[in-house]
């Protein structure tokens, strides 16, 4: 019998649940320590602003491709990983699932969980080979949940695809550096109005905003989709906040910025509290509080496009682009 978990393994769900699974993981193989809107940050996710054309829920993980994105942000901070994702649809999925079995149990025979698309983001924490299960964390309850083997990517998955993420181990990096990029990283994703190309249906940035916007107003929206949207980017935009005032006199940029990021906050704070029912503890957008919503959006994008033009300019973004651009890499010219 072999039967095998993690120690000392904490995760909740607060805003955008990668965020919160990585945090835990990480955290609970002591390869991190700090807060998560300080991994969010340094990551590059707070940056990752992206609404349905109808406000749908998925609009908080629909940033772009996982393997691409959930990689590049680990790497930024000297975090090593491996990603594996498939279609469930696909022929040798049995294959794949059989594989991914003994990756994830490797990763906890180390002491390390793993993220995966559940959906939402979830941490395994261990396994019993005898059950041939999973244990989990779903990240709102306590206890851990269990999951066959046999039913990994498919049960309680409504999606066509699934994804997990293990953790190789991490190296030192300074911080100075890691800020810098996810301050580039931030810029880039305001001028990015589309990540998921071809399908135009997710705008981002400061597109996302005019999606919203036009949502609410021509009222095609998700009531509770749209709430829970609105709710979890309040919790992002405060993150992203804290984040700049944390490392804002370390990498020399602009108060302003931070108070703009303050404003933004207020907005979104406005429209979540506008989302919740009263009498209740659910969230819903109401017809009759949507002119606020558009009011309180229009105000937030202004101060965001306000503080990315002040940080475009502090960090010399331009100069930095053409920088990156002009250099020679393999495969981009011939070999001398």
């Amino acid at each position: 019998m072999s039967i095998a978990s993690t120690q000392s393994l904490s995760f909740q769900i607060e805003n955008r649940s990668y965020i919160d699974a990585t945090h835990a993981v990480l955290t609970g193989a002591g390869l991190y320590e700090g807060s998560k809107y300080m991994l969010g940050g340094m990551t590059g996710l707070l940056s990752k602003f992206v609404i349905h054309k109808e406000m749908s829920s998925s609009s908080v993980t629909a940033y772009g491709n996982w393997g691409e994105e959930h990689g590049n942000a680990l790497h930024r901070m000297g975090i090593a990983s491996r990603q594996f994702a498939w279609h469930t649809r696909h022929r040798t999925f049995k294959l794949a699932q059989q594989e991914s079995i003994r990756h994830i149990q490797h990763s906890i025979d180390r002491g390390i969980g793993v993220v995966y698309w559940k959906p939402g983001f979830a941490v395994i924490t261990g396994y019993d080979d005898e059950d041939e299960v999973f244990f989990y964390l779903n990240g709102y309850e306590k206890e851990e949940q269990v999951l066959l083997y046999r039913n990994f990517g498919i049960i309680g998955n409504p999606t066509p695809f699934w994804y997990y993420q293990t953790i190789i181990g991490a190296v030192d990096m300074p911080r100075q550096p890691i800020y810098r990029e996810s301050l580039v990283t931030a810029v880039t994703d305001w001028d990015t109005p589309h990540r998921t190309l071809p399908d135009r249906d997710f705008a981002a940035g400061c597109k996302a905003y005019d999606y919203m916007i036009a949502s609410l107003s021509s009222q095609q929206y998700h009531p509770h989709g749209g709430a829970y949207t609105i709710s979890s980017y309040a919790g992002i935009k405060r993150d992203m906040m804290n984040y700049l005032a944390s490392i804002q006199e370390e990498v020399g940029i602009s108060a302003e910025i931070v108070r703009h990021y303050q404003l933004i906050d207020e907005a979104f704070q406005v429209m979540k509290a506008t989302v919740q029912i009263p009498t209740s503890q659910e969230m819903c957008i109401q017809a009759d509080r949507v002119p606020q919503l558009v009011e309180q959006a229009q105000l937030a994008k202004e101060h965001e496009r306000a503080a990315i033009e002040l940080l475009r300019a502090d960090i010399g973004y331009d100069e930095v682009m053409r920088s990156r651009s002009s250099s020679l890499h393999w495969g981009q010219a011939a070999p001398r």
